[in-house]
C-alpha cells in the first residue's frame, strides 16, 4: 500500500489522529530539512565566491532537491538552455528552500550581488499552484518582489489554486514584475494567466522537456507494453485497476510498471543526471507502447519515439497538456487519449498488435518553441 493511501485511511477512520500525525509529521519534515539548507547554503556561498558584481549573471530560482526524473529532466533541459543561448553569463542556481526561509540572510546576499542588468529565471514545473506544493509559488512571490526591475523569465506552468485568497496574493505579486515573462504550459494555465497576471506578458509555451522529441534515435528490438504510473496522490485510478488492466494484457505480452520518481537520492542523481535521463529515454524504447499517467511520462515515451496512451490524473495537467501533440500531424499515430482504464487496454491492444514501424519523431518542439525563446525573452 502507497503512503499516501495509508494517510488517507487513517484520515477517514480517525480525523484526531490523522491530524496528531500530521503534525509530528510536519516537525520531522522541519528537522530533516536543516542539513540540507546548510549543506545548500554552502553551495551557493562556493558559487558567489566566483561572482563579481560586474558578472552578468542569471539567478536560477526553484532548483529540485528530489528525485523527480520530470523535474530533473526540466532542470537539465533549462540548464542547457542557459548554456546555449546564455553562454557568457554566471548562473546562480537557488531552491525554494533557502528562499522561503531566508537561510542565515542568504536573500539580502543574494539582493546585493544581483544588478538590474542581470536576469532571473524560474524553475518549469506545477509551481504556480497551492494545491500540491505553494512553496515554490512563495518562493516567486519573494523573489518578484526583490527583483522587480529585472527581466524574469518563468519557464512553463501549470496554475491550479483552490483558494482565492492565494490567487489574489499571486496577482499582487506578479503585478510587480515589470519585465516579467510568463509561459504557461497548458491552455487552462495560459487563460487563468492571461486573466490573472494582466501587468506580465504571457505566452502558451510547451514543457521544456519536449525540446528532447526527435533527439534520441535507438536501436534496440522492442517488445512488450510499459505502464508508467503515479504512486501518489494525484492519481485518479486505484492500484487494484490499473493492476487489472495490467493482468489483462499480460495475456498478450509482457507488461511492466514504473514511475518516474525513483529511488536514487537527488545528490547521486545530479552527478549523472544526463545519462539517467537518456536512459530513462532509452529504456522507454524498448517497449511497443506505453501507458501511462504522468506528464513527463509522456513526453519521456514521445522522445523514444514510442506509441503513447494517456490517461487521466486528477487534475488538468494532462488532459490539457496532450493537446499539444494530439492535433499535430508530426504526432499523428503516436500519441493517444484514453478516457478510461478499459479504452486504454483496448488502444495498447491494438498498437501492440498492429504498429510495425516506428520513426523517429521531429524535433518540433525545439525549432517551433524554443530556438526561439531567447527572442522572445530579450523583447520585453
Amino acid at each position: 500500500m502507497e503512503v499516501y493511501e495509508i494517510k488517507r485511511k487513517i484520515k477517514q477512520k480517525n480525523e484526531w489522529i490523522y491530524n496528531i500525525l500530521k503534525k509530528i509529521g510536519s516537525v520531522w519534515s522541519y528537522i530533516k530539512r536543516i542539513p540540507i539548507k546548510f549543506r545548500e547554503y554552502k553551495k551557493i556561498k562556493k558559487q558567489l565566491k566566483t561572482v563579481k558584481a560586474e558578472d552578468s549573471k542569471v539567478l536560477y530560482v526553484g532548483i529540485p532537491l528530489h528525485s523527480n526524473l520530470g523535474d530533473q529532466a526540466q532542470y537539465y533541459c533549462i540548464s542547457k538552455w542557459l548554456s546555449n543561448n546564455y553562454s557568457n553569463f554566471k548562473v546562480i542556481e537557488m531552491p525554494d528552500i533557502l528562499i522561503n526561509s531566508n537561510f542565515l540572510n542568504i536573500n539580502k546576499v543574494i539582493k546585493k550581488i544581483i544588478n538590474k542588468e542581470d536576469i532571473i529565471i524560474f524553475q518549469s514545473g506545477y509551481r504556480t499552484t497551492d494545491v500540491a506544493n505553494i512553496k515554490g509559488e512563495y518562493a516567486h512571490r519573494k523573489i518578484i518582489k526583490m527583483f522587480s526591475e529585472n527581466k524574469i523569465l518563468v519557464f512553463p506552468q501549470t496554475i491550479n489554486f483552490k483558494s482565492d485568497k492565494e490567487l489574489e496574493e499571486s496577482k499582487e505579486a506578479y503585478k510587480l514584475g515589470k519585465r516579467l515573462l510568463f509561459l504557461a504550459r497548458d491552455k487552462k494555465s495560459y487563460e487563468m494567466a492571461k486573466k490573472s497576471y494582466v501587468n506580465n506578458c504571457v505566452e502558451l509555451y510547451p514543457d521544456i522537456v519536449t525540446s528532447l522529441i526527435g533527439t534520441y534515435q535507438f536501436n534496440s528490438p522492442r517488445e512488450g507494453i510499459l505502464c508508467c504510473m503515479r504512486r501518489d496522490g494525484e492519481k485518479l485510478y486505484e492500484n487494484e485497476d490499473i493492476d487489472k488492466m495490467m493482468s489483462e494484457l499480460k495475456k498478450i505480452t509482457k507488461v511492466d510498471r514504473i514511475d518516474t520518481t525513483i529511488s536514487t537520492k537527488y545528490t547521486e542523481l545530479k552527478k549523472e543526471l544526463k545519462s539517467i535521463i537518456e536512459n530513462t529515454i532509452e529504456q522507454f524504447s524498448k517497449y511497443k507502447v506505453v501507458i501511462t499517467d504522468r506528464y513527463h511520462g509522456t513526453i519521456f515515451s514521445l522522445a523514444s519515439n514510442t506509441p503513447t496512451i494517456v490517461i487521466n490524473s486528477t487534475d488538468h495537467k494532462l488532459s490539457s497538456g496532450v493537446d499539444w501533440f494530439k492535433d499535430k500531424e508530426e504526432f499523428k499515430g503516436y500519441i493517444f487519449f484514453a478516457q478510461s482504464l478499459e479504452e486504454a487496454q483496448k488502444l495498447a491492444e491494438d498498437i501492440y498488435r498492429n504498429k510495425k514501424d516506428y520513426k523517429v519523431l521531429p524535433e518540433y518542439f525545439r525549432t517551433h518553441y524554443y530556438d526561439k525563446l531567447k527572442e522572445k525573452f530579450e523583447e520585453i
